[in-house]
């Protein structure tokens, strides 16, 4: 009896301390700053203050100009995706202002050193790490 008592403890325990370092890498908005993509370190995402991210690549010279939004709800994204309700964590909706299209994507993991994101319409993880404030 009391080895299942140690146990169920134990697990109560993890599942709390689990949850809580979880939480602390989904505030509610991006760090401001420039991230850089771990995958390819020519691609960076940089937010603004003004609620724009600014997308570029090295050696070209385009950057890509969104409107950046953060929810704790499924925002609505581009027709034929439709995000699924996830407990404790966030929404990314990017909203491409050049072409008026919307891209949505799920928080997994942010703060002041990592920011990692799963594409709602590709499933694919882009993780970034912080280069410049």
């Amino acid at each position: 009896m009391k080895k299942y008592l140690i146990i169920s403890l134990t697990l109560i325990l993890f599942l709390i301390f689990k949850n809580d370092a979880f939480a602390q890498l989904t505030p509610s908005k991006p760090e401001i700053g420039k991230w850089q993509l771990k995958d390819d370190p020519n691609s960076f995402w940089e937010f603004k203050n003004d609620g724009k991210m600014y997308s570029s690549y090295t050696g070209n010279t385009e950057i890509n100009v969104f409107t950046y939004s953060i929810s704790d709800t499924p925002p609505t994204c581009q027709e034929g995706v439709t995000l699924a309700v996830r407990k404790k964590v966030n929404y990314l909706t990017l909203k491409f202002d050049k072409y008026n299209t919307i891209s949505c994507f799920y928080i997994y993991g942010l703060n002041n050193e990592i920011f990692t994101v799963m594409d709602a319409e590709t499933g694919h993880t882009l993780p970034f790490t912080k280069v410049e404030d």
